[in-house]
């Protein structure tokens, strides 16, 4: 099975990147975080499961055991999942711990990173602040940094967001997506759905 999470603030666009992108297919199973989300997807998976656990301690543990059940019921070739709650900005903990006791057995996607262009200008990546802070943490945990809604970025602002991702995280690829022009789309879903592969230093 290959698994491809996609992390992101609420209204970052990641679930209609989901959509948009071709990774879902009937062979597909999808873990969303809450219940408007799944009608977005109604009919273009095979599974679609809903997370419903908000218990701090309990995401991590909760979000395997919810990949296991869903994997031995449906045996889906591919799983999409988002992060459940305020693990948006903190998904390589959740990954990880599937990759040490899965490696082999599922087939790992690389780490997306979902971010409205606008917030990254906004925000920024500031550890003094809570929302810079998440922007931050996603950007350096991240293999793959999803810029959303980039038809409302101009080259200069695209040049900014493209020079603070690199100097957060060098090894990050960087990719202008717009549902609404297509940008990116075919891209998002090679990475997810090809070779390339999740990629932790905090994992050997």
């Amino acid at each position: 099975m290959r698994l491809i999470h996609f992390a992101g603030m609420p209204g970052s666009g990641k679930t209609q990147i989901i959509k948009s992108s071709g990774v879902l297919s009937s062979d597909c199973a999808v873990i969303l975080n809450n219940e408007g989300s799944s009608s977005l997807l109604d009919g273009m998976c095979g599974h679609i499961d809903v997370f419903p656990f908000k218990s701090p301690c309990a995401r991590v543990r909760q979000y395997q055991f919810r990949i296991d059940l869903i994997l031995d019921k449906f045996e889906p070739a591919v799983m999409v999942t988002e992060p459940p709650g305020n693990c948006m900005e903190v998904s390589s903990p959740m990954i990880n711990s599937l990759y040490v006791s899965k490696k082999g057995a599922i087939d790992f996607a690389p780490l997306f990173s979902v971010i409205d262009g606008a917030t990254i200008l906004t925000t920024g990546a500031s550890k003094r602040t809570t929302d810079g802070l998440r922007v931050f943490n996603m950007i350096d945990e991240s293999d793959v940094v999803v810029v959303s809604k980039s038809d409302l970025l101009n080259d200069d602002e695209r040049s900014r967001i493209s020079e603070l991702v690199v100097s957060l995280n060098e090894d990050a690829t960087v990719v202008f997506t717009s549902v609404v022009t297509g940008e990116g789309l075919d891209t998002i879903k090679e990475l997810a759905l090809g070779d390339r592969e999740y990629y932790r230093p905090l994992v050997n």
